[in-house]
């Protein structure tokens, strides 16, 4: 469905299905899209964004954690297409920690390191994504790397132990560690390149 010459299809094809299931069952609350990685659709890249807070916290909230999240995403998202960033993991200090760690402990923090999965979509999908988005003003859509949802699915299952996981598409493969609650390595290949 995806090709290098029409890499917007598979969102045109979603807002066909969208019509469609509009017809037949209503308007759904929120779509969630999950994107498998590389191709001509978007480019996935894991990055660490290190925030060091201005003050030394002992208490961090989960409204902090969002701050200093969305300030790292602004000081590196690339301004020349879209981007969908979704963290796949944190580090408080230098310890890699699951989303509770930082509201459970007391303790001075000097660093917090967002392991982040984040994904440029060529400008032809980017242009399609948001003529959807304009279709149905009423929806909420959220856009997820599938690593980023299999690293969150599966860390809550095998409570954070050291896994790989290998994603077999119909053109493409990915390969990423889960460690510690955080992806800790990703790469994919075409199978054309296999």
């Amino acid at each position: 469905l995806c090709s290098a010459e029409r890499p917007e299809m598979p969102i045109r094809l979603l807002g066909d299905m969208l019509r469609e299931t509009v017809k037949e069952v209503g308007l759904p609350h929120r779509i969630i899209i999950g994107f498998g990685a590389g191709g001509a659709f978007c480019e996935h890249s894991l990055e660490t964004w290190v925030v060091r807070p201005k003050h030394d916290r002992v208490h961090l909230s989960s409204e902090d954690l969002g701050m200093y999240f969305q300030g790292a995403f602004e000081q590196h998202r690339r301004r020349d297409c879209m981007v969908v960033a979704c963290q796949a993991g944190i580090s408080v200090n230098g310890y890699f920690a699951d989303s509770s760690y930082a509201f459970r402990k007391r303790q001075h923090v000097h660093e917090i390191a967002f392991h982040t999965v984040t994904a440029s979509f060529p400008s032809a999908v980017s242009y399609e994504f948001l003529r959807l988005k304009e279709s149905f003003p009423a929806l909420v859509f959220d856009c997820v790397p599938l690593p980023v949802a299999y690293c969150r699915a599966l860390s809550g299952v095998l409570k954070g132990k050291e896994l790989f996981v290998i994603d077999i598409a119909c053109d493409r493969t990915s390969l990423f560690v889960v460690r510690e609650y955080a992806i800790g390595a990703f790469s994919s290949f075409a199978h054309s390149d296999a």
